[in-house]
C-alpha cells in the first residue's frame, strides 16, 4: 500500500507539472492534462501520464511537445517541491480517456442500431431483477 507521504509527493508533482503545462505551453486546439504521476517508492523516478485529446495529427505534434519539453518540467519541479533528491520524469501518454471516449461511441451506435428505447429497457429490466408487480404472484402473501 502507498504511503500518504508518497501520495502527497505525487499530486504536488502532478499539479506543478499541470500547473507549467496551461500556463506557459501552446497547444492550440488540443486539450492536455496530466491524470496521473507514479513516484517509485524511493522517490528516483516519477512516471507522469498526459493525456491528449486532439485530431489525430494534432496529437503527434502536441505529443512530441511534451516530450520535448521534459527537461522543462524537470527543472520546474525541481524548483517547487522540495525533496532531497528530485524524481526523473518520464512522460507517458495515457490513453484511457480516448479508449473510454471509444467504448461510450460504440454503446451508442449499438443504442441506435437496436432502436433501444431506455424506458422499455428500464422496465424489463425491473422485472429481471425481481421487481415485480406483486399481483403477478399469488403465492406471495402482502
Amino acid at each position: 500500500m502507498k504511503s500518504k507521504r508518497l501520495a502527497q509527493v505525487e499530486e504536488l508533482i502532478r499539479s506543478v507539472i499541470a500547473d507549467e503545462m496551461t500556463r506557459d505551453w501552446d497547444f492550440g486546439s488540443a486539450i492536455v492534462s496530466v491524470t496521473h504521476v507514479v513516484v517509485s517508492p524511493d522517490l528516483s523516478h516519477a512516471r507522469v501520464l498526459v493525456s491528449i485529446l486532439a485530431g489525430e495529427q494534432e496529437e503527434q505534434r502536441v505529443w512530441k511537445r511534451v516530450q520535448s519539453g521534459t527537461r522543462r518540467l524537470q527543472r520546474r519541479v525541481a524548483r517547487e517541491v522540495r525533496l532531497r533528491r528530485t524524481p526523473v520524469l518520464s512522460m507517458e501518454w495515457d490513453r484511457s480517456i480516448e479508449k473510454g471516449t471509444r467504448v461510450l461511441q460504440i454503446m451508442k451506435e449499438l443504442r441506435e442500431e437496436e432502436g433501444w428505447d431506455p424506458a422499455e429497457k428500464e422496465e424489463d429490466y425491473a422485472g429481471e431483477n425481481g421487481r415485480q408487480d406483486p399481483s403477478e404472484h399469488p403465492e406471495i402473501d402482502l
